[in-house]
C-alpha cells in the first residue's frame, strides 16, 4: 500500500482513517521485518527510517547480492562436477548444460564446444573410450572407439531438449 498523503487541518475523516490504517500496518510491517532481521544487519541501516519500504530498500542497497559471487559458484560447481551413476547420463548432462546457461545470463557464456569438453572430461574412467574429433567436417562429434555404437548422449539421447550442446555423432575410429 502506497503511502498516503501526510495530514492536513482540511483532511477528511475518510483520509484520516486511511492515514491511521497505513500507519498502523506500516508500524507492524516495521516491526514485523526487524524482528526477522539479526541484529548485526539491523544495526547496518539507519533507525531513522520509519518506512517499511524505505527499511527494505535500505537493506537490500547494503546487502545487494553480487552477480560475481554467484557466477564464481556456479563455474566452480560446473568445473567440479563429476558424474557419479547415480542419475542417467542424460540428466547429468542436462543438469550441466543448465548451469551452463545460468552463466549465460550472469554474461558469462561459455561455447558449446567447451561445454561438451567439460561434459567428457567430466565421466568416470569407464566412459574413456570416447574421444573428441576436432575436426569441423561431418564426422565432427564424439567418436566411440570401441564399438561405433550410437547411444547414449548424442542425437536424441541424453541431450534431447538440451538445445545448446552442438551435434554430436558416434562412429568409429579411423
Amino acid at each position: 500500500m502506497e503511502k498516503p498523503a501526510p495530514l492536513t487541518d482540511a483532511s477528511s475523516s475518510e483520509d484520516r482513517r486511511i492515514y491511521e490504517k497505513w500507519d498502523r500496518s506500516n508500524r507492524l510491517s516495521l516491526m514485523i521485518i526487524k524482528r526477522g532481521i539479526p541484529e548485526a544487519f539491523r544495526g547496518a541501516v539507519s533507525s531513522e527510517i520509519t518506512d517499511a519500504a524505505s527499511f527494505l530498500a535500505e537493506i537490500e542497497k547494503r546487502f545487494a547480492k553480487s552477480d560475481k559471487a554467484e557466477t564464481g559458484i556456479l563455474l566452480k560447481k560446473l568445473i567440479s562436477m563429476r558424474f557419479s551413476g547415480k542419475e542417467s547420463i542424460r540428466e547429468y548432462i542436462v543438469e550441466m548444460s543448465n548451469i551452463a546457461s545460468k552463466l549465460k545470463l550472469l554474461k558469462l557464456e561459455l561455447p558449446d564446444d567447451l561445454l561438451v569438453h567439460l561434459v567428457l572430461i567430466s565421466l568416470p574412467p569407464q566412459f574413456g573410450q570416447f574421444l573428441i574429433v576436432q575436426n569441423e567436417g561431418p564426422n565432427h562429434g564424439i567418436r566411440d572407439n570401441n564399438t561405433g555404437d550410437v547411444e547414449g548422449v548424442a542425437n536424441g539421447g541424453a541431450t534431447r531438449g538440451v538445445s545448446k550442446l552442438p551435434r554430436m555423432k558416434w562412429c568409429p575410429r579411423d
